[in-house]
Parts: C-alpha cells; sequence; structure tokens
C-alpha cells in the first residue's frame, strides 16, 4: 500500500491500466492507495488492510463487483464502497445502491465526479479532507493530464 495523508483507498479493478492510472492519480492528491485484480483479492485486503473507501469494479472474472459488495457487506457493513462501470445501466445501478453502495461511477471517469464522490465517502467514512480539495482549484491542467491518459469518449470539462 502506497502510504499518503487524505484517506485509505483500494481500489478494485480488473483492468490494469485502469488501476495504474487511478492509483498514480489519487496517490498524487494525497491518499494512501493499494489496489486489487478481483474480488477475492479485494475481500482479503478488506480484512488485512481495513481501507476507508473501496473502487469496485461491476464486471470482473471470478466473482463480480455486486458479489463482492454483498460480501464486503457482511465483514465491514459500514465501509464506503463506490462502484464502478463501463455500463450505465440504470437497474444495475439501483441494485448496487440497495445493497449498500454509496455511489455508481460510470467509465471513461469523471474526475471531478469521481473525487466528489470519494470525498463524500471519506466524509461518511469519517475522514476528514481539507476544504481547500475542490475540484477546480487552479488544477485545470492537471486534470487534462489525466484526462489524456484515458480514452476520450464521454470526458466532461472539469472546470
Amino acid at each position: 500500500m502506497v502510504r499518503a495523508g487524505l484517506g485509505r483507498i483500494l481500489i478494485v479493478d480488473d483492468e490494469q491500466s485502469v488501476r495504474e492510472v487511478l492509483s498514480e492519480y489519487f496517490v498524487e492528491q494525497g491518499y494512501s492507495v493499494e489496489t486489487a485484480e478481483d474480488g477475492e483479492k479485494a475481500l482479503a485486503l478488506v480484512q488485512a488492510n481495513a481501507p476507508d473507501l473501496v473502487l469496485l469494479d461491476v464486471r470482473m472474472p471470478g466473482i463480480d463487483g455486486l458479489e463482492t459488495l454483498r460480501r464486503l457487506r457482511t465483514i465491514a457493513p459500514d465501509l464506503a464502497v463506490i462502484m464502478v462501470t463501463a455500463n450505465e445501466d440504470v437497474g444495475l445501478a439501483r441494485d448496487t445502491l440497495k445493497l449498500g453502495a454509496l455511489d455508481y461511477v460510470a467509465k471513461p471517469f469523471d474526475f471531478v465526479y469521481l473525487e466528489r464522490a470519494i470525498m463524500a465517502g471519506l466524509a461518511q467514512a469519517g475522514v476528514g479532507v481539507p476544504t481547500w480539495r475542490t475540484p477546480c482549484f487552479g488544477r485545470y491542467a492537471e486534470w487534462a493530464r489525466w484526462r489524456a491518459r484515458l480514452p476520450a469518449s464521454g470526458w466532461r470539462t472539469p472546470c
């Protein structure tokens, strides 16, 4: 786990490029980040390291995100979980929220929305986030750099 001060995030996604981009981005923002490529590893890491928040992909080989979320609720009922998917399926989003997910975020990522969701999840977990950490606080170049590393379809301007 990469140590930093704003909170501990576990990123669970079967796509290595997504794990790497999100991990690097959130470490640079000041978060502690750990990654897992599947639900089984994620469950083990939650038990071992107690993250403050989990970004959890819905579609993964092995146990999928929904089943991982169900199991997370039994071992860490109050853990903030944000579901991530390439599918914007309203029914699926509703199901994840019923299972206790805090939010549902679509790929490609809108980093402004994603960071706001993470700050809300960390606040729910009781982890303090400095008030100066608001999206677009003089950081357009930073957002643009991260945006350029992922597919361009569906991006919204951050500010």
